[in-house]
């Protein structure tokens, strides 16, 4: 169900949406960033970010697993720069998003601590 204040950026999981500073972190649009629960779940992205990845805007991305949005063998660098982000490391990981626009296209983003819980903030660069 949508977060009363910004719509799509909201994500419910057993029935609880994100703090409203986690929306708050990515409620411009115009950046294109999307927040990382602690279990690796996508929680939430701007639109900028869906569009950037090759997504519509109106696709939904939550809950799925951030590592499996790339080829499988972009997935071991993908997890260890979350796992570098939880811990309080900002990193920057290349992964390959051809097999998502049919073409080799290689993006950056970076990952850094979204605070307390494990949370990580994704920034395309």
């Amino acid at each position: 169900m949508p977060h009363p204040e910004t719509g799509h950026l909201a994500f419910g999981s057993r029935g609880s949406d994100l703090s409203r500073q986690a929306v708050r972190k990515i409620k411009d649009d115009m950046i294109p960033e999307g927040l990382i629960l602690a279990d690796g779940r996508i929680a939430t992205t701007a639109h900028r970010l869906l569009q950037e990845l090759g997504f519509a805007p109106t696709d939904d991305l939550r809950g799925l697993p951030f590592t499996s949005f790339w080829d499988h063998r972009e997935r071991a660098a993908a997890a260890e720069a979350l796992r570098r982000a939880r811990a309080g490391e900002e990193t920057r990981v290349r992964l390959d998003l051809g097999y998502i626009r049919g073409r080799g296209n290689k993006c950056t983003l970076v990952l850094s601590s979204a605070g307390p819980g494990g949370m990580v903030l994704m920034t395309l660069i």
